[in-house]
């Protein structure tokens, strides 16, 4: 992060509730959601890794706006794959949201994400964001996805059979 931090000059903004996580260096142990990730945990004996820890210059608890950052849109808290977890919401409809979703193997068609801290959480923070019906979704693991690709799978990803 402190390279990221040192290239852009961008302050570091962070969910509230993984501010903790930042400044030890640790994480917090993840559940896996689907068959996939606990096949993956089992093949890789999954253990949340270290990282070197730092602080965050902002701390996000409910939203911050992004236009004193030169950005037309905000930040939200989303809550799931980890309770401190933030999508990006811009005002031209696209939504960067991280591991509210993911495309494991296909890459181009939606899935439920393999991890998360809260799997109520992570089903109520994608609910909010599929409501704003975004232009296009970005994940942290496949995508991008357009809202069209999204509602065809939206009764498979926010199923919660399978998610404990």
């Amino acid at each position: 992060m402190d390279i990221i931090r040192n290239i852009t000059h961008a302050p570091v903004a962070i969910g509230y509730d993984d501010a903790d996580s930042l400044r030890t260096g640790k994480g917090k142990p993840l559940q896996p959601l689907k068959t996939k990730g606990k096949f993956l945990s089992r093949l890789a004996s999954y253990r949340v890794q270290g990282f070197r820890p730092f602080e965050p210059e902002i701390l996000v608890r409910d939203s911050l706006r992004l236009e004193p950052f030169g950005v037309n849109g905000q930040v939200i808290h989303t809550p799931g794959h980890t309770m401190g977890s933030l999508s990006v919401c811009l005002e031209d409809g696209k939504i960067i949201a991280g591991e509210l979703v993911m495309s494991f193997f296909t890459r181009t068609r939606p899935e439920k994400t393999l991890y998360a801290e809260d799997p109520g959480s992570l089903k109520t923070s994608l609910e909010w964001v599929l409501k704003r019906e975004p232009t296009t979704l970005y994940a942290g693991h496949g995508g991008p996805f357009n809202f069209s690709s999204l509602s065809e799978n939206i009764q498979e990803i926010l199923d919660l059979t399978g998610w404990y």
